[in-house]
């Protein structure tokens, strides 16, 4: 189910979504099509794709190249969270190694919640799995670091890829399941806006409590509500010990609100990931209703 692609029509932006399935895989032959249409009516000079965290970034570079009409050139950014990739070497390292083996550039995320050792220790891990990609610290929340990233991007851009490593092992993260589900709410009298935001963050903090509780290390949680009078909240969680972000903009008391829940989790069987899912929903709409 799309969550992104809702947040970022309702800031006024013109979406196609691939959903119901993996860029790697399922939705390989859409993505393909994608590019053939964008080629063709909007002649872009530039294509970002962001895929989630358990796309293999190797088999996505592999549906652009051999695009009829794909791209002149390629340019793979990884991630690396500066706060979980330890424990994510730890839990599903061949999978998590892949993705950074096939990085033209790494990006460390999130380098402000963490101290200078941390950081010079995923900066190391990383580049010893790439060696010779460039290293970049970017904040999200402030910029920093972000100017020198892009400029980086930009010349390899000009200058193409260099040739990513053989992969091995698995493509598809152990462990690794996830669920969505959506419900509707009628507010009668119209709902306020803080107090649904407030509701849509305790439901996904209880939600990575109970996870935490079970020892399991979330992907992601997301929750977006889709609110009328226009408007909309997004509420979201990579950590179970931490207090969820809430962003977007609702303004005017909301009269109803369409909710979709996404979560990726490793550790947990499917069906008791689905369990819990359907309880925070069924619970966050007896807490709004």
């Amino acid at each position: 189910m799309g969550v992104d692609g809702a947040a970022l029509a309702a800031e006024g932006l013109p979406v196609r979504e691939l959903v119901a399935g993996c860029i790697c895989c399922s939705l390989r032959v859409n993505l393909v099509a994608t590019l053939i249409e964008l080629a063709q009516t909007v002649r872009p000079d530039w294509v970002l794709v962001e895929p989630s965290g358990v796309a293999a970034p190797a088999e996505v570079r592999d549906a652009f190249e051999n695009a009829p009409d794909g791209p002149k050139v390629v340019v793979t950014a990884v991630l690396a969270d500066a706060e979980r990739l330890p424990i994510l070497l730890e839990r599903c390292g061949q999978f998590v190694s892949g993705g950074l083996a096939a990085a033209d550039l790494i990006v460390v995320s999130k380098p402000d919640a963490v101290d200078r050792e941390r950081l010079d220790f995923v900066s190391g891990k990383a580049a010893a799995i790439r060696p010779g990609a460039p290293v970049f610290e970017v904040c999200g929340r402030t910029g920093e670091g972000l100017d020198a990233f892009l400029a980086a991007l930009r010349k390899k851009a000009v200058e193409g890829s260099a040739p990513a490593p053989e992969r091995k092992g698995p493509t598809s993260p152990p462990g690794a399941v996830a669920w969505s589900g959506q419900i509707s709410i009628e507010f009668s009298p119209s709902c306020d806006p803080v107090r649904l935001g407030d509701g849509m963050k305790a439901a996904v903090a209880e939600f990575a409590a109970a996870l935490g509780a079970r020892g399991c290390m979330i992907g992601h949680i997301k929750l977006i509500a889709n609110t009328r009078p226009g408007g909309y909240w997004l509420a979201s969680a990579t950590r179970t010990d931490a207090p969820p972000d809430l962003r977007g903009g609702v303004s005017r008391p909301v009269r109803s609100a369409g909710l979709v829940w996404n979560s990726i989790v490793f550790g947990l069987p499917a069906e008791d990931l689905a369990t819990l899912g359907k309880a925070a929903l069924k619970n966050l709409k007896k807490r709004l209703g």
